[in-house]
């Protein structure tokens, strides 16, 4: 049962409505997990919905109860973007003010451009030269993409 109003919440309410429930009935900090997939110059990105309009910004999203971050951004992507992985290495953690939580990013390196499957939160998903990053990328996550 929990599975599937998860299922709903995710296909059918509003980023705005569910970043709001989980504010409200989740943990007292919220822990999100970013991942910076490279490819050669490349860095992934996906285009969401957001409560500024659609944005760019990297692959992610929350960590759930007693589940570790690591593995917790190895789930989003295979939920997302059916994309597995099996390591990735930790580059920082930092409390994001307007996320009003923790985040704690990822990193790790691909050699072939995979075939993706974007699921009902994502628009699109693309590999992108870090000289040509869209303009309305979530600004925190194009410095994390720079460093």
């Amino acid at each position: 049962m929990k599975v599937y109003l998860e299922h709903i919440a995710r296909t059918y309410l509003p980023y705005s409505l569910r970043r709001l429930m989980v504010k409200l009935f989740a943990y007292k900090t919220l822990i999100g997990v970013l991942v910076i997939i490279r490819n050669d110059n490349k860095v992934l990105l996906v285009e969401q919905i957001h409560a500024e309009g659609k944005v760019w910004r990297l692959p992610g999203g929350f960590v759930e109860k007693d589940e570790d971050p690591e593995l917790a951004i190895i789930r989003e992507l295979k939920e997302e973007l059916s994309l597995e992985l099996k390591h990735v290495k930790l580059k920082s953690v930092c409390f994001d003010k307007n996320f009003l939580g923790i985040i704690i990013t990822f990193e790790t390196f691909i050699e072939n451009s995979p075939k993706l499957k974007v699921s009902s939160e994502i628009i699109r998903a693309s590999f992108f030269n870090k000289t040509k990053i869209p303009s309305n990328i979530i600004a925190s996550h194009k410095h994390l993409i720079g460093q």
